[in-house]
Formats: structure tokens, C-alpha cells, sequence
């Protein structure tokens, strides 16, 4: 979900984009902040951040392709 708020189709909502570091930028009362790995909440640059959250989603993208594969034999 929060991947979603830096893609191009948010923009048909509203106009920005959150800003970084998300620790500091998102509200106190969100969810995201208990959740969101130091190293990628603290990112400054969303280039830094995408790298960063990548990383940290492949392991669950990897995951799902296994369990696709397995179905599909």
C-alpha cells in the first residue's frame, strides 16, 4: 500500500507525493510508522528509498512466485 502512493496513478487524486524521510513525514498515529524497516523510513532520497524498499520486498515477491510455480505444475 505504500508503494502505491509514489506511483503515477495516485496523481489522478491528488498531486503529491509523501515526502521523505517518511519517519518524520508521515502522522504519528500511522500504522506505517511501526512497520516500515529504519533503513527505509529514514531514506532522503527516493531513488535511496526505492532501492531500499525493493530489497525488502523481493524476499516477499520471491515467495509468491514460488507458491505460482508450484501451482502451475
Amino acid at each position: 500500500m505504500l508503494i502505491m502512493q509514489f506511483t503515477p496513478y495516485v496523481k489522478m487524486f491528488r498531486n503529491e507525493r509523501p515526502r521523505l524521510p517518511l519517519n518524520e513525514n508521515l502522522p504519528k498515529v500511522s500504522d506505517f510508522k511501526n512497520k516500515i524497516p529504519k533503513n527505509i523510513a529514514t531514506a532522503t532520497g527516493y531513488r535511496n528509498f526505492l532501492e531500499l524498499a525493493s530489497e525488502y520486498g523481493g524476499h516477499t515477491i520471491a515467495q509468491f512466485r514460488a507458491l505460482r510455480d508450484k501451482s502451475e505444475l
